[in-house]
């Protein structure tokens, strides 16, 4: 059933400050409107000189990171919005990918898979009889098209959980409510699209889409009992892991021990660990960004997991060990993602004999790890171990990583009196 009715108005709000490639806000005034949280934005794109193709994972997506404030009060924000929303379009079910984040998002992260075996009564699966069709098929980007024809549609609730846990947000109480956008350079919007040589800036006129209940029964009884929300806030830590390079014929193992200080004192719920890879070569080749550039999680040889919160492993016996143990993880963690067949393996024998139609540098690219913490955390300790091998072909797998770890922590906004208090739980 629908909400909207004539006591809900829906406005477009302009920004009162938008320079391209650099920062964007917006400001709701009234000091007794009520708006519905359900806030989004429209006309994000990334404009080009030529046709060019959106990174099939990312999209239409040029965002650094988001903010909601109350004046200069942080409500709540997400740093590192480009890997974060990668793995959102990831953590999504195959027909979903393909009914509507491509029209909505603008990505192109959906495959189908056909058995071209034509005696299929008893014999043993050849899996060269297995084609993936309709991979990825990236978003086009057709400079000759007016804004709309290449931009997206976003919700915000999808990324600042303060909107996701509020059913509307008064100004009786938050008097001063501004959004704040950070955009990426054309430099770092490069690795958004195929085309390196052709991007030049995000779109200047990116809209905030609201609505305001401006009338009804409920009306003035939200305002008068707002008594504020209790949400998990996606924070974020990262550290770095070190290239290493064995000698001639050998591979050597890489034990990491690192202590991360981002969430003491808070209690985190879930967790996830995305591989970002550092070294541009392994997305970069010439003027063209392969596979999903650097905003995937990259697959590494043996790679495992330990998390040692308050001296206690988290993780029975020793941890992560196999990646389809942390597949599985992630899938009770996260729920059902959109996994390509293999796409969490570094390197799978044969995989080109059936697997034609995808781009290598796609294989290998979507190696996620999640873990349930569910308790205040006072140390944070993650044991991370990869074996690295001699090789110029084994470049992705010795390279720098940075291991950003993102964090669901519990966050109330308390209201009292008309004032508010914003704590860690």
């Amino acid at each position: 059933m629908s909400v909207y009715n004539s006591n809900i108005q829906t406005r477009i709000v302009d920004p009162v400050f938008d320079r391209e490639s650099f920062r964007t806000e917006f400001r709701l005034g009234g000091t007794n409107a009520l708006y519905l949280s359900n806030m989004r934005l429209i006309n994000m794109g990334i404009e080009t000189s030529a046709d060019n193709n959106y990174i099939p994972l990312l999209g239409a997506w040029c965002m650094k990171s988001i903010h909601i404030y109350d004046g200069n009060k942080l409500l709540d924000q997400l740093l590192e919005s480009t890997i974060y929303k990668a793995f959102q379009n990831f953590n999504n079910t195959n027909d979903k990918s393909m009914s509507s984040e491509a029209q909505l998002d603008r990505t192109g992260w959906n495959f189908m898979v056909n058995n071209e075996s034509a005696d299929l009564t008893g014999n043993r699966f050849d899996p060269t009889d297995l084609t993936i069709v309709n991979v990825f098929d990236n978003s086009p980007i057709d400079s000759t098209q007016d804004q709309g024809h290449n931009s997206s549609w976003l919700s915000l609730k999808g990324l600042l959980p303060f909107l996701s846990s509020s059913l509307y947000v008064p100004t009786t109480v938050f008097t001063n409510l501004r959004i704040v956008i950070e955009w990426k350079n054309p430099n770092e919007l490069k690795d958004s699209v195929v085309d390196r040589a052709t991007v030049e800036n995000n779109y200047k006129g990116t809209a905030l889409v609201v609505d305001e209940v401006v009338g009804g029964s409920g009306r003035e009884l939200a305002l008068k009992n707002y008594q504020g929300v209790v949400f998990r806030a996606v924070e974020v830590d990262s550290v770095n892991v070190n290239s290493q390079i064995p000698p001639a014929g050998q591979s050597r193992t890489q034990d990491n021990r690192f202590l991360v200080n981002g969430f003491n004192n808070k209690t985190v719920e879930r967790m996830l660990v995305v591989q970002t890879p550092l070294d541009s070569t392994s997305w970069v080749n010439g003027n063209t960004t392969v596979g999903n550039s650097n905003v995937g999680s990259q697959a590494q040889l043996n790679n495992e997991f330990q998390f040692r919160v308050n001296g206690q492993n988290i993780l029975p016996r020793t941890g992560y060990t196999k990646k389809n143990q942390r597949l599985a993880s992630l899938t009770d963690t996260y729920g059902e993602c959109c996994l390509i067949p293999m796409g969490n393996y570094s390197y799978v024998p044969r995989l080109e004999d059936f697997l034609d139609d995808i781009d290598p540098f796609v294989l290998g690219s979507t190696d996620y790890t999640a873990v349930e913490i569910r308790r205040p955390v006072r140390e944070l300790v993650v044991e991370y171990n990869r074996t690295n091998v001699e090789g110029v072909d084994n470049g992705a797998i010795n390279q720098a990583l940075r291991l950003n770890l993102f964090g669901e922590v519990v966050k109330s906004i308390r209201v009292d009196n008309g004032n508010y208090v914003i704590s860690y739980l």
